[in-house]
């Protein structure tokens, strides 16, 4: 009888270690299962941080990742050349836009403004998520363009003489 209970704990014991490892194993096997690669443009999961904008809509593909303000551009008096205007230091500022419409700044290395603070808050808005229109700073700009790597706004405005249409070009961060 006593090599019988031996046996039986013997058996017990591997039955309890071996149902520990195979209970890690499955654990293993469903952390590995939900971890996915990102969609990126082109359909593909090649797992390089590009998130797609299918499915998205104008406000969330806004709110989906930091933006580098890239450039702004300028028709000029005559509408025919297109000359940037936009100044170095404000090249390598980052903007966060946030729900509730604000949008945090990162004035970046160069910093145009040293006395307002290396980051700080203002203010967007768009009427809807399919809305053509979007407001910076309370300026409001039609969305020309928008892909996970780059937006394009531009709005008209009048200097004193001539109608201008800037551009302003948006960079994925």
């Amino acid at each position: 009888m006593t090599l019988m209970c031996n046996r039986e704990m013997y058996i017990c014991d591997s039955m309890k270690k071996n149902k520990w490892l195979i209970m890690l194993c499955l654990a293993g096997v469903f952390v590995f299962a939900a971890c996915k690669k990102d969609k990126v443009e082109d359909g593909s999961n090649n797992g390089s941080g590009n998130v797609t904008t299918e499915g998205k809509n104008k406000m969330e593909i806004v709110m989906m990742q930091n933006w580098r303000w890239a450039d702004e551009l300028d028709s000029a008096e005559n509408g025919t050349e297109w000359v940037s205007n936009m100044l170095d230091c404000n090249k390598d500022d980052v903007y966060t836009f946030k729900a509730a419409g604000v949008v945090t700044i990162n004035e970046g290395i160069d910093d145009c403004d040293p006395g307002i603070g290396q980051e700080y808050n203002s203010t967007w808005s768009m009427q809807n998520g399919t809305s053509n229109y979007i407001k910076v700073h309370e300026i409001q700009w039609k969305i020309v363009s928008q892909t996970n790597n780059e937006m394009i706004f531009e709005r008209t405005y009048n200097p004193g003489s001539e109608d201008h249409l800037i551009r302003q070009y948006w960079k994925k961060n």
